[in-house]
């Protein structure tokens, strides 16, 4: 069982990563602690800022990497998520490596790291599934745009979850040490 532990202090500054605006998403920084001991593990706390013509640029890429990827079914575990490859350095991939690979494009892009987080649940059906959860703010407003394989563009999480996708886990961060908390689609478990 993990324990959503929050700084309580608030950041007011607004900052700029590359091209993109980023702003924590309530506290400088987020923890979330394992009862098993193993310590604290960083939880992401940065929002990209939704500007016009980011709706459009994310399904140019979605566009874009579907049709340069096979889709195949793969049930393979990987020791880490840094261990899951990019579905666009074998032109084939399944839901995990093709998130990946929109992550990756996404950063090439210049959206941050923490903002972009994998996502792992099951679909509608009962299977096991990955996605990649886009985590902004519009107008003010926090949302959390998806990239699923299944979906025919870009979709909000509250639509997958309204189609009966169930989650079980998220990305804790957007570096290399990334682990998965337990997460069921609306807060850390």
């Amino acid at each position: 069982m993990q324990k959503f532990l929050a700084n309580s202090s608030l950041l007011a500054a607004v900052v700029m990563a590359g091209a993109m605006i980023t702003t924590p998403v309530a506290a400088s920084e987020h923890y979330a602690a394992e009862s098993s001991g193993s310590g604290p593990i960083r939880i992401a706390t940065q929002l990209v800022l939704f500007e016009s013509g980011d709706g459009r640029l994310l399904e140019q890429l979605r566009s874009s990497l579907m049709a340069s990827v096979a889709y195949v079914v793969d049930g393979s575990d990987y020791a880490s998520l840094s261990a899951i490859p990019d579905a666009r350095q074998n032109g084939v991939g399944d839901c995990k490596s093709i998130s990946v690979a929109m992550r990756n494009m996404l950063i090439a892009q210049g959206f941050p790291a923490d903002s972009l987080l994998l996502a792992t649940g099951k679909t509608e059906r009962g299977e096991p599934h990955m996605v990649l959860l886009i985590r902004g703010k519009e107008r003010g407003k926090e949302q959390t745009r998806v990239f699923d394989i299944r979906a025919r563009a870009i979709t909000s999480l509250e639509e997958l979850m309204r189609l009966g996708y169930s989650f079980d886990g998220i990305q804790s961060a957007g570096g290399d040490d990334a682990v998965l908390v337990r997460w069921n689609g609306r807060r850390y478990l």
